[in-house]
């Protein structure tokens, strides 16, 4: 999606929730829901609301399953859970593949 795309270019850490409902069109009461069933938790700084890059992915994937899927509160959360995990599975083998990269650059250059 180019407005996550986007999102991720701005040098901000954290985003209000009327950005995310202007930027996104995510409604106030889907963000609320989303705190309600413990998906996203926001931080709250000088009274007001804030999300991290990620919870903006996510909140927007939540957004996405309910209104183009139909998928329930309950599977959503499945789904943000399975997407956090295939996330750090990503990053793990993203580890392993520069090690495994690092130790056969050594090892063709002693030969």
């Amino acid at each position: 999606n180019y407005r996550i795309q986007a999102l991720y270019k701005m040098a901000r850490n954290y985003y209000s929730e009327t950005i995310i409902i202007r930027t996104f069109g995510v409604r106030r009461n889907t963000l609320r829901k989303i705190e309600d069933e413990g998906i996203v938790v926001p931080v709250i700084r000088r009274g007001e609301r804030k999300y991290s890059r990620e919870q903006v992915a996510e909140i927007v994937f939540a957004r996405n399953l309910r209104r183009d899927m139909g998928v329930n509160w309950a599977g959503v959360e499945v789904a943000i859970e399975m997407r956090r995990n295939m996330l750090k599975l990503e990053a793990q083998m993203e580890e392993i593949l520069q090690y495994v990269k690092s130790r056969m650059e050594e090892e063709f250059s002693n030969e």
